[in-house]
């Protein structure tokens, strides 16, 4: 939660030099790359930028390595191991790693001055890439949503979504989804005859629909497929 909390802020430090750089030096800059180290050459005494340059030098390094053996980890264990190196020992699998991280290390290098000639800047090149695998991501949950939805025969497919979740993760063979109105998620409708039994209700089944009596308390659902393994019941 407090991760999550911290992402809130992001915005604001990636937006804020940016406005301020704008303000401070209105049109004088071309490129947008080198409005932050403008702003810290303007604003800032000498000694402090040179701190702010060791700093931005020391973020860029933490994070080259992060992804640096992040990618040697992905290689050896999840491509180099199953194909070529099922009867490897760990060692033989760090050697692997490290090989990969000189050769990435290397290509990165020759590859990084090339994005000095990126027209409209480093941030403008990356959204445009990021663009080739956002879209088509966003197209296959727009259809996982909408096959929930029909599935569920809910207009809202975060009520499908969310009932799916909770019994996958909790591993019962019913879970309560939402109280207003009342809907269940069950595995079969034998599971949650037997689950409103243990809660005390009297279970009366007519064609897809269950009625539920426990005292003057008395309860109408009505059971629908969902995603061809479970049942959701609602009233």
């Amino acid at each position: 939660m407090l991760a999550g909390l911290m992402k809130v802020f992001t915005p604001v430090i990636i937006i804020l030099p940016g406005v301020m750089g704008y303000q401070l030096l209105g049109d004088n800059i071309s490129n947008a790359e080198t409005v932050y180290p403008t702003l810290v050459r303007t604003v800032l005494p000498v000694p402090l930028a040179g701190v702010f340059a060791a700093a931005m030098f020391g973020a860029v390094l933490s994070t080259f390595n992060s992804v640096l053996n992040s990618s040697a980890t992905l290689f050896a264990v999840n491509i180099y191991k199953p194909k070529w190196g099922k009867n490897k020992s760990e060692k033989d699998l760090v050697k692997v790693g490290r090989i990969f991280s000189v050769v990435m290390g290397i290509f990165s290098m020759v590859v990084a001055p090339l994005f000095m000639y990126a027209p409209q800047g480093l941030y403008n090149f990356f959204q445009s890439i990021n663009l080739l695998y956002n879209i088509p991501v966003l197209i296959v949950i727009a259809v996982c949503l909408g096959s929930i939805s029909y599935s569920s025969k809910i207009a809202n497919p975060f009520v499908g979504l969310k009932g799916l979740v909770q019994i996958s993760i909790s591993g019962e063979k019913v879970e309560k989804i939402s109280d207003k109105p009342l809907r269940y998620i069950s595995k079969s409708s034998e599971d949650f005859t037997n689950h409103m039994e243990s809660e005390g209700y009297t279970v009366e089944q007519f064609g897809r629909g269950f009625q539920l009596q426990k005292g003057n308390e008395s309860k109408l659902l009505v059971s629908e497929g969902f995603m061809g393994m479970y049942e959701i019941f609602s009233e």
